[in-house]
């Protein structure tokens, strides 16, 4: 009897012991992603796209969080270039970005993301001189085509992302070169889902964008069946009291013509097959 218990215990230790060790590789694992990782990203983030883009970059921090496979980078921006007279603005900055991943990027063997959301991003775009911009340099950089290695696969990688949303969003154009200044603020975007899984969802999504336009408001607001062997498309722009007088100087009008006021409105309904 003895001799029958005694091997029973020792399988027994054997398996507490295991299931510790794995209880303890698994929390030091959480703890090294939810207290270490982050403050690691952030320094190589902004290290590595400082380089990148010859600019300062900052970020006021980053959270991950693994049971809910959430991951969020708060206060990111990138200022000017330090040469720049403008060396204090943001070139481009957002408050909140928050990414949720899927298990299903398992199953799927794909990244598959259930929402991600931008708040407050800001872009400040300059016109230096007539063909330079305050990004001319970043245009010339990632304007090089990429050296396709032989043999590379041409089948791109699938993806799904779902509730995407643009909250709050700012662009500004200051173009130096004609003296004006033009501004699309309150950017507020959102799409349901945009994947190429063969499996996509064949019914309507409905996507929406409005904004200020110098102070006019314009909205888009649509049904899409793009995933469909029939591809349908229903879309609905307003445009309210913009000012044509702000934008003459980009077009060209015949000579001796000029344009002294105008405003343009705009409700148009597009249908798509």
């Amino acid at each position: 009897m003895t001799s029958t218990i005694q091997p029973r215990f020792i399988r027994y230790k054997r398996l507490i012991i295991s299931l510790g060790v794995i209880a303890a590789l698994v929390a030091t694992a959480g703890a090294l992603i939810t207290f270490w990782l982050p403050g690691y990203a952030k320094s190589q983030l902004e290290i590595r796209l400082s380089e990148i883009l010859q600019r300062p970059v900052t970020v006021a921090s980053i959270e991950i969080k693994p049971r809910t496979l959430e991951l969020i980078v708060l206060g990111f921006r990138v200022d000017e270039k330090i040469d720049s007279d403008k060396k204090n603005a943001a070139l481009f900055s957002f408050n909140k970005l928050s990414v949720d991943l899927s298990i299903e990027s398992l199953k799927q063997r794909a990244l598959v993301l259930t929402a991600i959301t931008l708040t407050d991003p800001h872009f400040r775009l300059v016109r230096e001189s007539k063909d330079r911009l305050n990004i001319s340099d970043l245009l010339e950089k990632f304007g090089q085509p990429a050296d396709e290695e032989k043999g590379a696969s041409d089948q791109r990688g699938q993806f799904s992302i779902s509730n995407i949303r643009i909250e709050g969003g700012r662009f500004e154009f200051i173009d130096r070169y004609k003296k004006a200044e033009h501004i699309i603020n309150e950017i507020n975007f959102g799409i349901p889902v945009v994947a190429n899984f063969n499996s996509a969802p064949t019914d309507w999504i409905e996507p929406h964008f409005s904004a200020k336009i110098n102070g006019a408001p314009f909205s888009l607001d649509g049904k899409l069946r793009p995933f469909a062997a029939n591809q349908e498309a229903t879309l609905a722009v307003k445009l309210s009291n913009i000012d044509l007088s702000q934008f003459d100087q980009y077009a060209d009008l015949p000579k001796g013509i000029h344009l002294l006021s105008g405003y343009f409105d705009s409700d148009l309904l597009l249908t798509l097959t």
